[in-house]
């Protein structure tokens, strides 16, 4: 997610105009991700996209109250099961021999990646949710003795 940010906008626009692009760009990437069984490498990318995209939200808190704290919940949500996996096949590439246990590690990591798909098929990307999402975005707001331009 590349930030593009326009000085010559009011901030609260500015501000709603880039973070529903990185919603509409991180559901897009989770969908291609998801929709088709992708190697770690690739699932990779998406899991630091995550974080990327979670931390510019937080930057962003303030604007949103705790309308936004539910979807960085769900985020994180995310984001465990992405580092979850990322421990597992990490830990098995630094293993020589030990082909029982590496064995065990790729099934557990399998499995994990089964109950990654389910949750953000069921849950996460379910009908409706990236409105949800972008609803939230639409309405920043600013408090009184807050950032402005």
């Amino acid at each position: 997610m590349k930030t593009k940010w326009d000085e010559q906008k009011p901030l609260l626009e500015d501000v709603r105009e880039v973070l529903s692009e990185a919603v509409e760009s991180y559901f897009e990437a989770g969908e291609e991700a998801f929709r088709r069984k992708i190697p770690w490498k690739e699932l990779h990318q998406f899991r630091l996209a995550s974080k990327r995209f979670r931390y510019t939200l937080e930057l962003f808190r303030e604007f949103y109250g705790r309308t936004l704290d539910a979807h960085l919940k769900e985020l994180k949500k995310i984001q465990t099961y992405l580092g979850d996996i990322n421990d597992l096949i990490a830990t098995r590439a630094l293993l020589k021999g030990h082909a029982e246990f590496k064995k065990e590690l790729r099934r557990e990591a399998r499995e994990q990646m089964k109950h990654l798909r389910k949750h953000w098929k069921d849950d996460f990307s379910a009908e409706g949710r990236k409105e949800a999402w972008l609803a939230t975005i639409a309405g920043p707001k600013l408090s009184s003795g807050r950032r402005t331009r």
